[in-house]
């Protein structure tokens, strides 16, 4: 039932924690409401930093049972808004909907949005004041794909090709536009593995795209491919196995960023480790890096890349600890460390980041798109400035908190795994419902030691669909949802 993992506390007295004070600051960008037929709230975010601007492309969806693609400019004026379209949906299509952005060596944006209904991605592009569409490609059974903002090289995105509709199924793909039409370049070989979301970036006239496979039980890959003088090659390749599962590898993350001295690659497909392998390759190959942090700095959230600031600091956000969000960095010495985040609600779902003029905003969801309903759902921003972060950094004691992980894999067809931690002996509950707020079933119902606990759940005979599961220890609640298809 339970497995207990007990050798992870063998020496937390002994850990360090770094603690950053700094000033905040919140703008609410955009309010949603729902019931209980509107999945509501903000879906597939991107967000890119361009002529000292932040640009915004992202669904939404209220009671009024439609999708709208959002594309918002911030400034320090404010935010304005503008629908690119606005059509209807079923509810529950925007789960895996996506958008990513990307300009031109015009500086025009160019907008990518797949939705979960077709499998078909598009770009919109604004010509004579109006928005125009065109025809990307197909893609897999899930929207991963990802662009690099400067598109000064060409136009392209990174993506999860067919054969659909096997779950788990397909290649990883380069959608490229030659002034007249797109042209696909097939990365990956063969059509049987797992993959995570890639990532992309541009460097020294070179395109770079990373994923990860995974091999049922035990192996898992990861792959860079390089593109120079318009051809692809196999630039990097990293073969581990673990314990975790190969086939299930769907919630893991490759991150690439660059500087002005290269280009960089996190990724968390070494989860026995506790934190990212971490490489550089500045003009020598991709060399790995050690990151002197015990703790662990892994990462469940959809921002594609990491930022890297003069100094070669990376930057992304982070929730592998359960509801406390923050900002995790490793500096170029490999210290590396956490920004604990301003305890946002429960209900919150971070999406990306951008840093620019030493000013870290994060934009995330926050409130409930599902039970209890009519409840206001928010998008916002939180505003961050890194100049004490910069020149120092205070260090204090590690506070091992209550924590619940995304289950693995998600979405899932009949198992999945919960993951959560407690740090003393707790009364704890952990139940499933589904999105009208029924319980389906009880998993734990006792008294639990302090420790990290994972949990098998099984769902055959139910609807596909969006449910939920929720931790409470000694009266405080945690929920996180996940999607069921058979």
């Amino acid at each position: 039932m339970k497995n207990l993992i007990t050798i992870f506390f063998v020496s937390f007295t002994t850990l360090i924690y770094a603690q950053i004070d700094y000033e905040y600051e919140i703008t609410v960008i955009d309010s949603f409401t729902c019931n209980e037929f509107s999945q509501a709230g903000m879906f597939g975010l991107r967000a890119v930093e361009f002529n000292e601007e932040i640009h915004l492309s992202y669904l939404m969806q209220d009671t009024s049972q439609t999708i709208k693609l959002i594309y918002a400019i911030r400034n320090e004026n404010g935010v304005t808004k503008e629908i690119i379209f606005e059509i209807p949906s079923d509810p529950w299509n925007l789960i895996n909907s996506r958008t990513t952005l990307q300009f031109d060596e015009f500086g025009e944006p160019h907008i990518y949005v797949s939705l979960e209904s077709d499998k078909k991605i598009y770009v919109y592009h604004k010509s004579n004041n109006e928005w125009q569409s065109s025809f990307v490609a197909d893609y897999g059974s899930t929207a991963n794909m990802v662009a690099d903002p400067d598109g000064s090289n060409g136009l392209g995105i990174a993506y999860w090709a067919p054969p659909i509709p096997s779950w788990g199924v397909g290649q990883i793909a380069y959608a490229s536009y030659n002034g007249s039409n797109w042209e696909i370049d097939h990365l990956s070989s063969s059509t049987d593995l797992c993959r995570t979301k890639p990532s992309i970036v541009n460097h020294n006239n070179k395109t770079y795209v990373a994923y990860g496979e995974g091999h049922y039980p035990d192996t898992l890959i990861t792959r860079i491919y390089v593109k120079e003088n318009n051809e692809w090659m196999l630039d990097f390749e990293d073969v581990n196995l673990t314990g975790y599962g190969g086939g299930s590898i769907g919630g893991l993350f490759t991150k690439l960023g660059a500087s002005s001295t290269g280009a960089y690659l996190l990724y968390d497909l070494r989860r026995n480790e506790g934190h990212p392998a971490y490489l550089k390759n500045e003009g020598q190959g991709w060399q790995n890096q050690s990151i002197e942090y015990p703790n662990s700095l892994t990462s469940f959230v959809n921002c594609p890349n990491i930022y890297l600031d003069s100094d070669n600091t990376a930057m992304w956000v982070n929730e592998a600890n359960g509801y406390n969000p923050n900002l995790s960095w490793i500096k170029s010495d490999g210290t590396g460390g956490l920004i604990d985040l301003p305890q946002l609600y429960t209900n919150y779902w971070l999406n990306d980041m951008v840093i620019r003029n030493d000013i870290v905003s994060i934009y995330y969801s926050e409130g409930s798109s599902s039970f209890p309903f009519n409840t206001p759902v928010t998008f916002k921003e939180i505003k961050i400035s890194l100049e004490r972060f910069l020149t120092g950094i205070a260090h204090a004691p590690l506070n091992f908190n209550i924590s619940l992980e995304q289950n693995v894999p998600n979405p899932f067809s009949t198992n999945t795994t919960f993951r959560f931690s407690i740090p003393k002996s707790s009364s704890v509950q952990l139940k499933v419902y589904n999105i009208r707020g029924e319980e389906i079933c009880t998993l734990v119902n006792e008294q639990l030691n302090r420790g990290i606990y994972e949990e098998l759940f099984t769902l055959e005979d139910k609807k596909s669909g969006i449910y939920f599961y929720v931790l409470s220890v000694d009266g405080l609640s945690i929920s996180r949802r996940m999607l069921f298809v058979k």
